[in-house]
């Protein structure tokens, strides 16, 4: 499990993804797409194999205009991994 926004900081940052200067806080609406991977990776179960790598990819590769309109279904039908 992953617990605090600056652990993601290197996989946002290979899959392209702009992250604030200061990871624990920041204003989720200049950085969309780490905002909505911090929401949708800390806190939870996750496989230790590099799911967060993973997921990184695939929010990364969503259009701005769709970041925020999102339901955890559509992300998981465009690859998100989600560990019940």
């Amino acid at each position: 499990m992953l617990v605090f926004p600056h652990m993601l900081i290197t996989p946002a940052t290979a899959a392209g993804m702009s992250v604030p200067t200061d990871a624990d806080n920041f204003d989720g609406n200049e950085y969309p797409h780490f905002a909505v991977f911090c929401t949708l990776q800390l806190g939870r179960r996750m496989k230790m194999d590099g799911e967060q790598w993973r997921n990184a990819k695939v929010i990364a590769s969503i259009p701005k205009d769709r970041i925020t309109q999102m339901t955890l279904e559509d992300f998981l039908a465009a690859g998100l991994e989600w560990q019940q």
